[in-house]
C-alpha cells in the first residue's frame, strides 16, 4: 500500500522561560545535572562551614541546600510535565489535520522518542484498518451492483408486455440466481467480520480428517470429470484431531473449487492427507493458470482478485481464500501456498494442523 510522505513533524517545544531566555526540555535536563553537581558542592562546603560551629553559617548553609534541592525537584517536575505536553501536542495536531502524518522527536532513544515511535506505529495500524474497511466498502458496493442491477432489468423487461408462463418462470429462475449470489455474499461478509472480531464460532470435536477430505473427493469428482479434470486423492488413513469439522470441510470445499475452476481441460488436481509426529497436514495442488509472484502476499485479502482470476470466474467475490485462512488461524493452523505461471503452471495449497 502506498504511503504519503510525513508532513508533520514536531520538534522538542520550549518549555519554560527564565531570565528571557527559552529553555527546551534538553537544556532544562542539563540544568538540574548542573544543580545537581553543585548541591552536592554545596552540601559538602555546608558540611565544613557545619562543623566550624558558627550559628549563622549553620543557617546559611541550610537554606543554600534546601533552595537548590528544591530547585533541582522542580526542574525535574517541568521535564515530566513537558514530555505529557509534547504528547498532547501531538495528537492534537494529529486529530486537527486528519491527515497521514507522523510525529517526529529530537532524541528518539529517550522516553519521549520512544513514545513517538509507538504512536506512530499505532497511527500506521489505523490507517491500515481504515484503508482495509474503504476497499471493502468499494468492492461490496460493486459486487452489490451486479446481481442488483440483472435483476432490476429482469423484471423491468417482464412488465414491458405480457408473456407466456415459460417466459416469466425464465425470468424468476434467473432472478433467483442472483438473490442466491447476493445470499453467499451475505454469508461470506458475515463470516469475514466475525473471524476478524474473533466471533467465528467453532465447534470443536475429534474428528476424521481422512473421512472428510474423501467424503469431499467423492463430492466434487463429477464436477471435476465435466471439465475434463483428473481430481485424485492420495489420504493417510486414521487421522483424527480436534477440529470444527462443518469449517474444515468450508475450508477445503473452497481450495478445491477454486483448483477446478482456474484448471484447464486435462489438467489434474491431487488431494493429498498425511500426518506427522506434531502436525498433519493436507495438501491441494493443481496445474491450472498459476498466480504471478506479485499477487501472492494479497490473495489471503477480502475482495482481492488478480486479473487472471477475474476474468476466468466473473462472478467471484475474492473472499473464499481469505475465510479459508481465517478458519485455518482459528485451529491453530496455517495455509502456505506455492505458485508458478507459464508452460508448467500451477498453485499448491498446503493446510497445517497440530496434533
Amino acid at each position: 500500500m502506498e504511503r504519503t510522505r510525513p508532513r508533520l513533524v514536531l520538534k522538542t517545544r520550549w518549555l519554560a522561560g527564565i531570565g528571557g531566555h527559552r529553555l527546551t526540555v534538553n537544556r532544562v535536563r542539563l540544568l538540574v545535572f548542573v544543580v545537581i553537581l553543585v548541591e552536592l558542592l554545596a552540601g559538602a562546603g555546608a558540611g565544613i562551614l557545619v562543623y566550624a560551629g558558627f550559628w549563622w553559617v549553620k543557617v546559611l548553609a541550610l537554606l543554600l541546600f534546601s533552595g537548590f534541592l528544591l530547585a533541582g525537584i522542580r526542574a525535574m517536575i517541568l521535564i515530566r510535565k513537558s514530555e505529557f505536553g509534547e504528547i498532547v501536542t501531538c495528537l492534537s495536531g494529529l486529530a486537527e489535520e486528519q491527515t497521514r502524518n507522523r510525529v517526529y522527536f529530537d532524541r528518539p532513544d529517550d522516553d519521549l522518542g520512544k513514545t513517538g515511535l509507538l504512536l506512530n506505529r499505532l497511527l500506521d495500524h489505523s490507517d491500515e484498518r481504515l484503508e482495509k474497511q474503504r476497499r471493502l466498502i468499494g468492492a461490496i458496493s460493486h459486487d452489490l451492483r451486479t446481481p442488483l442491477t440483472i435483476l432490476r432489468g429482469d423484471m423491468e423487461v417482464a412488465l414491458l408486455r405480457p408473456r407466456p408462463v415459460e417466459e416469466y418462470q425464465e425470468i424468476l429462475q434467473s432472478n433467483l440466481e442472483e438473490v442466491d449470489r447476493i445470499s453467499r455474499l451475505v454469508e461470506d461478509l458475515l463470516t469475514v467480520s466475525k473471524a476478524e472480531a474473533g466471533d467465528l464460532r467453532m465447534v470443536f470435536r475429534p474428528a476424521n480428517l481422512s473421512q472428510i477430505l474423501t467424503g469431499l473427493h467423492s463430492d466434487y469428482a463429477k464436477l471435476a470429470a465435466k471439465k475434463g479434470t483428473d481430481l485424485t486423492i492420495d489420504a493417510e488413513n486414521g487421522i483424527i484431531i480436534e477440529i470444527d469439522e462443518h469449517r474444515i470441510k468450508q475450508l477445503f470445499a473452497n481450495l478445491i473449487e477454486n483448483a477446478i475452476q482456474y484448471s484447464p481441460t486435462g489438467g489434474r488436481i491431487d488431494l493429498i492427507l498425511r500426518r506427522g509426529e506434531k502436525e498433519a497436514w493436507a495438501v491441494i495442488r493443481d496445474q491450472g493458470i498459476g498466480i504471478p509472484p506479485e499477487e501472492l502476499p494479497y490473495i489471503f485479502e477480502p475482495f482481492y482478485r488478480g486479473g487472471e482470476a477475474k476474468r476466468l470466474a466473473s462472478k467471484g467475490y475474492g473472499l473464499g481464500l481469505s475465510i479459508c485462512k481465517q478458519i485455518a488461524n482459528a485451529h491453530n493452523g496455517d495455509i502456505d501456498v506455492e505458485s508458478r505461471v507459464g508452460p508448467e503452471s500451477g498453485t499448491t495449497f498446503k493446510v497445517r494442523f497440530l496434533l
